[in-house]
């Protein structure tokens, strides 16, 4: 779940569909509309779901950003499968001791094989290191093929880039996650304690914690944030960061967002029922 080592050139590789696809002279002419005061985009998404005591958030993060990205596209709920990513990232072999991963990783698999429903494929939330994991067959990756997604780096990443971004479409992104919690409170709130993440090149190995920003109240100067501990933390399982603990090293790496990949004719198709419903 650490940043990459090269962030900024992963960062372009994974915005370089977005950045061509407008002429730079079009995005030059284009004043910057005002932001709206406040932004929520929590209601595409189902209930928040747990991840348990595996090192997975980054595919919870990732399954989220796309459930919301098909209700938008399609307006229909659905929920997705975390195993199959995992399946995915370790098939073939015992899962390891340490289960984190690089989001960038995560986005590549998330592009090539799609995503399928939580019903295909359901959480294993006691698997434990040293297990074998199940390798997804050709009928498995067959569903996963239709639900593939485009992910984008988010290169400009000052907070009035986030706020803009967040007017489209969520947001995944990595905060500083010390190992006895410190900063995450029960409430929701998560704050920096000064002094406990370090800058430099030692940032890259501090954990971190990937959740999906979901939307922000400037007038409170706060950003809503989901994360992947059930409904018992936060709000339902949301939470809140402010503004100014932004702009201090407790976010760690990059921020991603997903578009859905098949054409409008495609996505009528998709097998979106074989999840249940998320709400």
């Amino acid at each position: 779940m650490r940043p990459p080592p090269d962030p900024l050139s992963r960062r372009q590789l994974l915005a370089a569909g977005l950045a061509l696809s407008l002429p730079a002279s079009a995005r030059a002419a284009q004043p910057a509309s005002p932001l709206p005061p406040v932004v929520d985009q929590s209601a595409l998404f189902g209930p928040v779901k747990d991840q348990g005591e595996r090192n997975t958030c980054a595919y919870f993060a990732a399954t989220a950003a796309a459930e919301a990205t098909l209700a938008r596209a399609t307006g229909m709920p659905v929920t997705l499968s975390e195993q199959y990513l995992t399946d995915l990232a370790h098939g073939g072999r015992r899962l390891p001791a340490d289960e984190t991963t690089d989001m960038f990783i995560v986005m590549d698999l998330v592009k090539k094989h799609g995503m399928v429903p939580a019903a295909a494929r359901p959480y294993q939330p006691q698997q434990r290191p040293g297990q074998l994991v199940q390798r997804p067959d050709a009928a498995l990756q067959a569903l996963g093929q239709p639900l593939s997604f485009r992910p984008f780096g988010l290169v400009d990443t000052s907070l009035e880039s986030l706020q803009r971004a967040l007017v489209r479409q969520p947001l995944i992104v990595p905060l500083a996650y010390p190992h006895n919690r410190a900063g995450w409170h029960d409430d929701g709130l998560v704050e920096p304690v000064p002094g406990l993440v370090p800058g430099g090149e030692a940032r890259n190995d501090f954990p971190n914690h990937f959740v999906v920003l979901t939307g922000f109240d400037r007038r409170r100067q706060i950003f809503f944030l989901r994360s992947s501990w059930g409904p018992a933390w936060g709000h339902a399982g949301y939470g809140r960061i402010r503004f100014a603990s932004m702009r201090t090293r407790w976010w760690t790496g990059d921020a991603y967002y997903l578009r859905a990949g098949p054409s409008r004719r495609s996505r009528d198709r998709l097998p979106l029922g074989a999840g249940g419903p998320a709400g």
